[in-house]
């Protein structure tokens, strides 16, 4: 099942330097929505959020009333605020950013039955805010899909510390700190292990299989460096799992070479300039790994660079996760990815290809704002131009098939770094995708920022609509 989190609100390629930039003003309204249109519930316990769009100067309250088919008040659900007259009163100070109450559900839906909740908002105490948003939130007893709204991934800023996975189908996000894992550990049929490539990891492989040989530091083992070369040092950007760094571990422990590990950079926590990112900390050193099959998994050799000994330690397969994670730094496996039936989206940094000129390589480089499609776990997506249908026009019988097909690998960079440019720095609106979930459902969704409304990077925003 899919588990935790909360419900949330609306509202390039760069080097690991910054990009200064401005953000167009957007007028803003004093507003009060619920933060998505619908949720499946998954948990006991759901929190229910209304956010203002700034800060209300009065205090007041809002009016909630509720609507439920199939189900009563006390005996299949309740409320943390009592309702009177199928109504909740929900109180707020001067100053405040939200309103929250608790949602229990108190039963189970059968296979089959349609059972849900819907909440609406209908009196708000303080003239002068309106309803800017979704009026109402649906609560949904059963497994039916999210119909989307609109959605604020918590990527964290300008310095995008984490790596968020968004699932549509429920409208609820799992975030990870991007240092949090350097290995992953693939759960498929092959034997693969991959680097993470949010922190501008790199590997080379040594001609040893003595993981006890003190080894130094190679420079050319890095990203960034406009050497076409440097490729060889990453996973391929495409994210096929046959186009790793490190080579398929084989059955033969002779041909499991010992490998010298860029661990990139850290997260740095010095916010950049408005319209800009700082996304590259101070570099995490080096270290060497060598990696064998064990039975159906994994074991892993590792150790600092220039140690003479090392540490070992037996990953299992999960068949539940794409990978395993591991992080070097802690010694220890990690969870970074939900399972992997239970996302969609992975907002995060990204170790991409350059180009010098169309067709000419210039090797590796480091992207922010990145989004990558969960295609290893059955999700696919597709650009869909603007000239050629709008989005608010775009229907179930617009969908081409053929870019949706699960049974041939597809570049997960489908999404990527196109729904924005950083020189100038500017959101298209020339676009939408196209994103079908690993249970078959489909979403448009197009972007609505890059920037909070302060104009800071690492606050991206998007809507998005099931399509039926």
């Amino acid at each position: 099942m899919k588990k935790i989190l909360f419900l949330f609100l609306a509202l390039s390629a760069v080097l690991v330097t910054a990009c200064n930039d401005d953000e167009d003003t957007l007028p803003v309204r004093q507003g009060v929505s619920f933060a998505i249109e619908s949720v499946n519930l998954t948990d006991a316990v759901t929190p229910v959020t209304l956010l203002f769009n700034g800060e209300v100067t009065a205090s007041g309250f809002v009016t909630v009333s509720y609507t439920a088919i199939d189900l009563t008040y006390g005996t299949d659900f309740s409320t943390d605020v009592t309702a009177a007259n199928g109504q909740l009163t929900l109180p707020f100070e001067a100053g405040a950013k939200q309103i929250q109450f608790n949602f229990t559900k108190l039963t189970d839906a059968m296979e089959g039955e349609v059972k849900n909740v819907v909440f609406t908002i209908e009196q708000i105490s303080v003239s002068g805010i309106e309803i800017t948003g979704n009026p109402s939130v649906q609560l949904n007893f059963n497994e039916m899909p999210s119909l989307g709204g609109p959605a604020s991934p918590g990527v964290g800023g300008s310095n995008q510390p984490n790596q968020v996975y968004f699932d549509l189908s429920t409208g609820k996000y799992v975030s990870a700190t991007r240092t949090a894992w350097d290995l992953g550990f693939y759960s498929g049929a092959d034997f693969r292990v991959a680097i993470n490539g949010s922190v501008a990891m790199a590997v080379k492989q040594l001609n040893t299989t003595n993981i006890d040989t003190p080894q130094t530091s190679d420079a050319t083992v890095a990203i960034g460096t406009f050497d076409p070369a440097n490729l060889a040092y990453v996973d391929n950007p495409n994210g096929f799992i046959t186009n790793t760094a490190i080579a398929e571990v084989s059955a033969n422990e002779a041909d499991n070479k010992v490998y010298i590990v860029n661990m990139g950079y850290s997260v740095p926590t010095i916010p950049a300039a408005a319209g800009s990112v700082n996304v590259a900390g101070t570099q995490r050193g080096w270290k060497k790994i060598r990696i064998l099959r064990n039975g159906d998994g994994y074991t892993l050799q590792y150790a600092d660079i220039a140690a003479t000994t090392h540490n070992t330690v037996t990953i299992t397969k999960d068949a539940a996760y794409n990978f395993t994670f591991f992080s070097l730094i802690n010694g220890a496996t990690v969870q970074a990815e939900p399972v992997k039936a239970a996302w969609d989206l992975n907002f995060t940094t990204f170790t991409n290809e350059v180009f010098t000129t169309p067709g000419v390589s210039a090797g590796s480089y480091f992207y922010s704002d990145f989004v990558i499609t969960n295609t290893k776990g059955g999700a696919r997506s597709y650009q869909v131009l603007t000239s050629e249908v709008s989005y608010d026009n775009f229907k179930l019988a617009n969908v081409n098939l053929n870019n949706l097909k699960t049974d041939v690998p597809q570049d997960h960079r489908a999404i990527g770094a196109n729904w924005r440019n950083v020189t100038p720095l500017e959101l298209y609106s020339d676009r939408f995708y196209i994103i079908q979930d690993p249970a078959g459902n489909v979403y448009k969704l197009r972007f609505t920022a890059m920037l909070s409304q302060a104009g800071d990077r690492g606050n991206p925003a998007f809507q998005y609509a099931l399509l039926q």
